[in-house]
């Protein structure tokens, strides 16, 4: 058996209380939770305390939260994390975008440098750029996960986000995000298990990739020029 005890500092609120099972428990046997399993929860509010009236207290929300272990995968801070992408679908087809100094290090993303993405007016729909050369590291799903990346864009839009050249015959694959707030970082996920928008329909997970492929308003069209921010590519597990 396992307890711990934890302070509410918050009256008349709604506060999260996190227990870390890596700490031996308060009572004996002294040992910690973590590495078993456990069929039964039990609460105690104002534990060793005796009220001198009646009390109501509300708990709601019990989760498991297990670590996130991420592999960064581009970040533009360094040679090992860094590439070019390279246009296509637009008047500047073939060119290379390039890394610029964060335009707004705010929020979720306060690092020095981040990758512009420019879409010229008049774009096709599915104009975009791909990783020229590949990153460094490639993106590992062999064991599931999650991928993620933080975008800035000065409007609502989306995302697109393509994986191709698998080394071990991964199909080429497509998941589309809404970008829902404006003028601010945000991050993305896009989840390798979920079959792709775009023939062949299948999941990446379970395979390798090289190349990545970016998508802004992907199947839109805009009259004028459009400028992205994205930044810190990784794969989570």
């Amino acid at each position: 058996n396992w307890l711990q005890t934890q302070a509410n500092t918050v009256v008349n609120g709604w506060e999260k209380l996190e227990f870390d099972v890596a700490i031996p428990s308060a009572e004996p046997p002294n040992q910690p939770a973590g590495g078993h399993i456990y069929q039964t929860v039990t609460l105690f509010v104002d534990f060793g305390v005796s009220p001198s009236a009646d009390q109501v207290s509300y708990i709601d929300d019990i989760q498991v939260e297990i670590p996130v272990s991420c592999t960064t995968i581009l970040d533009f801070e360094g040679s090992s994390t860094s590439t070019a992408f390279q246009y296509f679908g637009s008047s500047i087809d073939g060119q290379l975008g390039n890394t610029i100094s964060n335009p707004n290090p705010t929020g979720i993303n306060t690092s020095a440098t981040v990758y512009q993405f420019s879409k010229p007016a008049n774009s096709q729909v599915w104009a975009g750029a791909f990783s020229n050369p590949s990153p460094s590291t490639p993106l590992v799903l062999t064991d599931g996960g999650i991928m993620k990346i933080k975008v800035h864009s000065d409007h609502v839009g989306n995302l697109a986000f393509k994986l191709e050249d698998s080394p071990d015959g991964g199909p080429t694959w497509i998941l589309q995000q809404p970008i829902e707030v404006a003028n601010e970082w945000v991050e993305l996920s896009f989840d390798p298990s979920l079959p792709s928008i775009e023939t062949p329909n299948e999941p990446a997970a379970g395979h390798n990739y090289n190349r990545v492929v970016r998508f802004f308003d992907f199947g839109t069209a805009f009259p004028n020029d459009q400028t992205h921010y994205f930044d810190d590519i990784q794969t989570c597990d």
